[in-house]
């Protein structure tokens, strides 16, 4: 039956189904009734078969006529007596009389012996057992031990005569309770060998209408069963599924590799459905998008012949179709990762089969690594299938530890042409198609949507079948359908296919086309592997993909253009050979294609962590991963959970954490919800967790979030915006309030709070204004925004999206807020600073009282600076940055800091050093006693600083500064001239008349004084430090001609002998 035809014994109601398909029971039991089908396979009814074996009076009685039409509809049996207790169906059973009892009066009646004929069931759990008791018991599947082989049924209303230990009524197994005593377990063992057998048939049972009519007075919902035969489609996988059988029955796991349209997502949950372990468990199938979980669910729903809901069914994040009638589940991976963080035991579930998984997402990589670690600890009979449509697998293999099943699947052959290549440049420019291209093509913009259009046109020209084109992203779909729209003729439709396409238009893109029309697809990567695409001959690949890079620096997670893979353009030029051989266009050369990356890299290396390590809180333990994600990502996370409180120093998750993680958002948008819990928070969610509603180009678009939730809640007009995508946002918040708890309407949604909601998500990017359109966040980083855009006057934002750029990144979406909501949010972390510092309009120092959150200042105020130290401090700061310059110095003192630097160098210790260097450094110990109750510049100003610097001199060595350094010099004239110890050595000018009579040469601190010698009329004469040596040296020459210009002065043969005198006018 792996190959073939696969019987499904569908349960269903009374009125209008089935035939009766009779089995022996051992032990006298007879399931003869008619209005039940069995679980074997179906056979004519045959009355001799039963002879011999006892019937109530409460069997409906053979009918001959009908044993000749198997076809027939049974009548149901008279209906039972309303019961006083009525604890649901289940617990529930025929009382033999005509009226029905709970299970738990039925067992104290039948130990009375009231009812001898009827045989105790056990009954439900007492209300006080464990949670985890309670939810497995809402399951359908049986317990986690032996008998969880047997089929679940639901009871019919007519009980047989008395059985063997096996707990029957009518022919059909009950479920046994857990609590059940030894001598009941030792009565199931035969009933447990028997139901082997019948899945060994590979007989499936399935509900296929638990929906009771009207119930009148007495009354109960009356069930019964009747089977469907489902014949697995002739798709290549067949071929592969015995040994993928044996691999779940030996070693519960393995790998499934087969490329794309071998059928794994179609057959392999259907071939499942019969195999012993799976009883009448459930099949859970993850897709890792909404688009192909829909479609495989329709797919496998039209192969069974029944609807979507009933044996089939599949849940997304804003969809569910599953009843209690399903046995396979298509989720989407998030769906999954739930319901492990809510029961890791999964009741109820026999298998898990990942599809896709060659894609890597986060998602995958997650619940894969939850899955094994509960299948490991708590769940050793779990069944799980990895299915790949690429051959990268050794990561997978060595994770899993599970035998490989390949299936080399049938396609036919497809011509692939490269950009460059003889067919592709003849393709491009044939003709008037090829005209039309470049003219629609320029249209268009870029050199991509010229190409590709112009390769389309001509491929349809030149080429048979629709058309699949892969483009990068919905902006690229968008510009090239216009540009076909305008160049293709009136015969060919121009689909679009991308996930964030209202669900309408995905199921137009995936229809086959009408008949003598041609259509043209233009998809995302979306296409690639988990979606059939009906009628596809031509693919043409851009070969490019968008895939979400994480910047650890900026905190911004982005979508990124990057080239497609090795093994995703082989994905994609396979649509192509599907159904007949076809020709597949890539848009670069074949050397390009050598040096491309062989395959995609694993999503978990290169995105945001946060959602990654809030399940990982939740989940208690550190799970193995396919690929460990990156440690520096993975703390990065962590640190954002703590900041928005979801999980506590020790890195446990929190209540509030565990409040978020029930909402299927980003756990930044999670905090906003339940910290707000306003439906404002929820439609502002739903926006950041959506395409933008507002078109054309991200520059082009206004940033202010405000705009976008007065669209949604219909208080603004706005002919940009998106009406379905409204529509969606609109769908999105209520669902969202719906799982936070949070009551209201649009009517509610405030868009001036929209700012206070964002900046509980992002409280790391608030942002205060610097000056017009010039932002700070909080980290310090630069931000701006166009001049032209609404937020630009605002004191305040918190921005939502950022272009990614780290010191100056343009603000793409925020929201404006005030001072107070910072205040109401931040309030605690905000800093007061006062600091002190020299204000240049005011030419004074001025003290700054400023209030920040971070690097953003939120308000400032300044005023003169109290007397203090930090005011003294700033006085400091303010003499040492103009190197001494602040003070006022007088003649006096410049000389006396000459002449004690000039002892400083020439003694040294114990003469301090007054040079500008020296003083600069030791301001504080010279200069900030003199500033106490310093407030102005002014009152620095105001020092004698001779009287400062003298009181730095050094006792008792201050006495012999006049001896050592003098201030002047003594002439033999009686004169005194200044010295100058401004130079290397102290220095005089000194008229040569002045210096009769000295012949030693004038010295200070023992260094000879620099003379200058000076004519009558003060001009010079000569420069000497040996004035006894200028006498007798060169004063001859000199003597002679000044002599002749100044014959009035004494000019004496020997000067050092004679006698000095005055000059008249000297004092």
């Amino acid at each position: 039956m792996l190959n073939g035809v696969h019987e499904v014994t569908l349960v269903g109601r009374a009125e209008g189904i089935t035939s009766c398909v009779p089995v022996r029971r051992r032990g006298g039991i007879c399931s003869a009734a008619h209005s039940i089908a069995t679980i074997g396979p179906a056979r004519p009814f045959d009355c001799s078969q039963h002879a011999g074996e006892a019937h109530t009076t409460d069997e409906h009685p053979h009918d001959e006529a009908a044993a000749d039409r198997p076809h027939a509809v049974a009548t149901p049996p008279r209906r039972p007596r309303r019961t006083a207790a009525r604890d649901g169906l289940a617990d529930h059973v025929p009382s033999g009389d005509g009226g029905t009892r709970s299970v738990h009066e039925r067992e104290r009646l039948g130990s009375q012996g009231r009812n001898p004929g009827a045989r105790s069931v056990p009954g439900r759990r007492r209300q006080d057992q464990s949670a985890r008791d309670r939810r497995r018991r809402r399951h359908t599947s049986l317990p986690r031990s032996a008998d969880r082989a047997i089929p679940r049924v639901l009871r019919p209303r007519a009980q047989c005569g008395a059985g063997d230990g096996a707990k029957r009524v009518a022919g059909v197994r009950v479920r046994p309770s857990r609590r059940r005593t030894r001598r009941e377990g030792r009565g199931l063992e035969s009933a447990r060998l028997g139901a082997r057998r019948r899945c060994h048939r590979r007989d499936v049972l399935v509900d296929l209408d638990r929906r009771a009519r009207p119930r009148r007075s007495g009354s109960v919902p009356w069930v019964a069963r009747a089977r469907v035969t489902v014949e697995l489609p002739d798709l290549p996988i067949r071929d592969a599924l015995e040994a993928l059988v044996d691999a779940l029955a030996t070693q519960h796991r393995a790998i499934l590799v087969a490329p794309p349209g071998a059928g794994k997502t179609t057959v392999v949950p259907l071939a499942l459905l019969d195999q012993p372990w799976r009883a009448d468990e459930r099949i859970v199938m993850l897709e890792p998008r909404r688009l192909a979980a829909r479609a495989a669910a329709r797919r496998m729903a039209t192969t069974t012949g029944t609807d979507v809901g009933d044996l089939v069914g599949y849940q997304t994040r804003d969809e569910r179709r599953i009843s209690a009638r399903t046995r396979i589940e298509v989720l989407t991976e998030g769906i999954l990762t739930r319901r492990l963080q809510r029961d890791p035991e999964l009741p109820g579930v026999a298998a898990v089969l990942f599809d896709e998984v060659h894609e890597r997402n986060v998602p995958t990589d997650l619940g894969m690594a939850l899955l094994l670690d509960a299948a490991e600890t708590i769940r050793p009979d779990l069944r799980i299938v990895a299915m790949s449509a690429t051959p990268d697998i050794e990561s997978l293999v060595a994770f899993l530890d599970a035998p490989v099943v390949e299936s080399e699947g049938r396609s036919f052959d497809v011509d692939v042409r490269w950009s460059g290549s003889a067919a592709t440049t003849k393709s491009r420019q044939n003709g008037r198609a090829g005209a039309r291209a470049r003219r629609a093509g320029g249209g268009a913009g870029n050199d991509l949507v010229q190409s590709t259009t112009a390769t389309t046109i001509s491929a349809l020209a030149n080429d048979d079948g629709d058309v699949l084109v892969f483009l990068p992203g919905i902006g690229e779909i968008r510009r090239v359908e216009s540009a076909l729209e305008a160049a293709i003729g009136p015969n060919v439709d121009v689909f679009a296919l991308a996930g964030a396409l209202d669900r309408r238009l995905q199921d137009q893109a995936l229809a086959p086309s009408a008949a003598g029309r041609r259509r043209v697809v233009l998809a995302t990567d979306i296409a690639e592997t988990s979606l059939t695409v009906a009628g596809i001959r031509i693919v043409i690949d851009a070969g490019l993909s968008r895939e979400p890079r994480f910047d650890p620096r900026t905190g911004m997670t982005r979508l990124t253009t990057v080239t497609a893979s090795r093994a995703s353009a082989d994905q994609r030029a396979g649509r192509a050979g599907r159904t007949a051989p076809g020709v597949a266009y890539r848009m670069w050369s074949r050397v390009e294609h050598s040096s491309r990356a062989r395959y995609r890299t694993p999503e978990i290396e290169s995105v945001d962590l946060a959602g990654v390590a809030l399940e990982l809180a939740a989940w208690g333990d550190r799970p193995r991963f396919i690929d460990d994600p990156p440690s520096s990502a993975l703390d990065q996370a962590v640190q954002l959970l703590a900041d928005l409180g979801a999980v506590g120093d020790d890195g446990a998750i929190t209540t509030l954490g565990r409040t978020m993680l029930d909402l299927p958002v980003h756990p930044r948008l999670a905090r906003m919800i339940a910290g707000a819990q306003s439906y404002t928070a929820c439609a502002v969610a739903a926006l950041l967790d959506d395409r933008d509603i507002f078109g054309g180009r991200p520059d082009d678009r206004p940033a202010d979030l405000a705009l976008r939730l007065a669209v949604v809640a219909g208080q603004h007009g706005f002919a940009g915006a998106d009406r379905n995508g409204v529509a969606r946002v609109i769908e999105r918040a209520r669902d969202l309030a719906r799982r936070a708890g949070v009551h209201g309407t649009l009517d509610d949604i405030d868009p001036d709070q929209a700012g206070a909601a964002l900046l509980l998500a992002y409280p790391d990017r608030l942002a205060g204004r610097r000056r017009p359109g010039q932002y700070q966040l909080r980290s310090g980083t630069g931000a701006w925004l166009p001049d032209d855009d609404s937020l630009t006057r605002e004191p305040f934002i918190v921005a939502a999206d950022l272009d990614g750029k780290r010191d100056r990144a343009r603000i793409r979406l925020g929201a404006a807020l005030d001072e107070a909501d910072i205040i109401d949010r931040h309030g605690d972390e905000i800093e007061v600073r006062n600091t002190i510092g020299w204000d240049r309009d005011r030419a004074d120092l001025v003290e700054t009282i400023e209030r920040r959150l971070g690097a953003i200042r939120l308000a400032t105020s300044s005023g003169p600076p109290p007397p203090g130290e930090e005011t003294t401090a700033a006085l400091l700061g303010r003499v040492r940055d103009t190197d001494l310059g602040a003070l006022r110095w007088s003649d006096t003192a410049t000389a006396l800091r000459a002449r004690v630097t000039f002892l400083h160098q020439t003694i040294g210790e114990p003469w301090p050093d007054w040079s500008t260097a020296g003083l600069r450094s030791s301001l504080d110990e010279w200069l900030a006693p003199f500033l106490h109750g310093a407030r102005r510049i002014g009152d620095v100003e105001a020092l004698d600083m001779v009287t400062v610097l003298r009181a730095q001199l050094p006792w008792p060595h201050g006495a012999e500064l006049d001896e050592l350094a003098p201030p002047t010099l003594q002439l033999p004239t009686g004169r005194a001239v200044s010295l100058d110890y401004d130079g290397d050595e102290p220095a005089a000018s000194v008229r040569v008349q002045d210096l009769f009579g000295l012949d030693e040469h004038p010295t200070a601190a023992g260094r000879p004084i620099r003379l200058s010698l000076l004519s009558p009329a003060d001009r010079p004469l000569q420069v000497t430090t040996d004035l006894p040596g200028f006498w007798r040296g060169t004063w001859a020459d000199v003597r002679k001609d000044m002599a002749g210009r100044y014959p009035k002065h004494q000019w004496p043969e020997h000067p050092e002998r004679a006698t000095p005198r005055r000059l008249k006018g000297d004092r």
